[in-house]
């Protein structure tokens, strides 16, 4: 696989040398006044946020008119939530100095806010603006997929509704990529990018590393002693140092080796080893349930799959999951009744690195004497193969 060597823009060399001595890692404090409609009396809760935890800075409680007033000094820029109430909150992506305005509706806060006086909050509440634009669009496909169950052509019911889901996903994934590419040098850039929508990744190293070069070269050098930065960097250098241990074990599986011995246990327990599938053209498959992409190449592999599994072909799909029962959903959700196996340590599964498996989904035709033929054919051409060497 190869590693993207990215020259960066010569307008965002300059964003950088202008914002480098402005002074980003802390030293005054950040005001934060708000009105919330119809919560009187209430208390607001203020977390600093990071990856894997939230702790307390604040709590304040709003005054009959729903007013309130919160100050108080970060360490450096971060990430903030204000929380009236469960589910109930704001997130902001404050800096220092910063002189925050917030309001909203008590009862919906979510998507009743505004926010002024903070451009990482500002943008990201634009953000949260489209995105939940497009989740409502989704709720509405389920609405119609759980009323279609019981119905004769649910499965084409099914084909079309999954169409117009990844039409939606890739509309919000090129609003993620020209938001990061816009706002590179943003402190807010890294909320959207680990921003899920649903229970998919939108963007990640494995599918836009170019893109994290990019913010990751130009956020280290605006924010120089940042921890959340620090962190974002250290995430993708050790991505690039396994991308260079994958690179140099897919040179292991070139088109004519020997297919790896692998050994997986299915969803029962049995081991099922792949030699077992010796003598027929087979796929060793990576996928992940929560992967978009892996869950598209389900449904263009599966035609492929029943008509030509009868002749001989299998496939050994490994998927990249950690919850069992999630990953058992997905695949009977989907109807992939081929080999499924799971060894649940995800992305540091042994057999992805043994497979030089460095994103997913990828795929390894294996033909009937146990050799690779090729990596990551596209399933027409792997449809064109198996119509060749199986219709003999």
């Amino acid at each position: 696989m190869q590693i993207f060597k990215t020259v960066i823009p010569v307008f965002l060399l300059s964003v950088i040398i202008v914002l480098s001595g402005c002074g980003k890692n802390g030293g005054s404090s950040i005001s934060i006044k708000g009105s919330f409609k119809g919560a009187a009396d209430k208390t607001i809760v203020l977390f600093e946020m990071y990856p894997d935890s939230a702790s307390v800075i604040d709590s304040v409680k709003t005054g009959s008119d729903g007013t309130f007033k919160l100050r108080f000094k970060p360490e450096e820029a971060g990430f903030y939530l204000l929380r009236l109430d469960g589910k109930n909150f704001i997130t902001l992506a404050a800096e220092p100095g910063e002189s925050i305005e917030v309001a909203g509706k008590a009862d919906s806060l979510a998507h009743s806010y505004t926010v002024s006086g903070s451009e990482g909050s500002s943008l990201y509440h634009d953000f949260l603006v489209y995105t939940n634009n497009n989740q409502a669009k989704v709720d509405s496909l389920s609405g119609v997929f759980m009323a279609s169950q019981s119905l004769p052509d649910f499965q084409e019911i099914r084909k079309k509704l999954d169409s117009v889901y990844y039409v939606i996903f890739n509309n919000q994934q090129e609003y993620v990529r020209k938001f990061v590419n816009d706002n590179a040098s943003k402190l807010v850039s890294l909320l959207v990018m680990n921003r899920r929508f649903g229970p998919n990744l939108v963007v990640s190293p494995g599918t836009d590393l170019k893109l994290f070069h990019i913010a990751d070269s130009v956020l280290s050098s605006v924010y120089t002693d940042n921890s959340r930065v620090k962190d974002f960097h250290k995430t993708i250098e050790d991505f690039r140092n396994k991308l260079t241990e994958a690179d140099q074990l897919s040179k292991k599986l070139l088109p004519g080796s020997p297919e790896p011995d692998l050994r997986l246990p299915d969803a029962t327990g049995n081991t099922i080893r792949l030699s077992s599938l010796s003598g027929k053209p087979h796929l060793i498959y990576f996928w992940g349930s929560w992967n978009a992409p892996s869950r598209k190449m389900n449904l263009e592999l599966i035609p492929v799959y029943n008509e030509f599994h009868e002749k001989g072909f299998e496939i050994y799909a490994i998927a990249l999951d950690t919850q069992k029962e999630t990953w058992m959903n997905a695949y009977r959700l989907d109807k992939a009744t081929w080999i499924n196996v799971n060894d649940f340590k995800g992305l540091e599964s042994p057999a992805a690195k043994e497979c030089g498996t460095g994103s997913i989904p990828t795929t390894i035709l294996i033909d009937s004497d146990g050799k690779v033929v090729t990596r990551n054919m596209q399933v027409a051409e792997l449809k064109t193969w198996l119509m060749t060497h199986l219709n003999k």
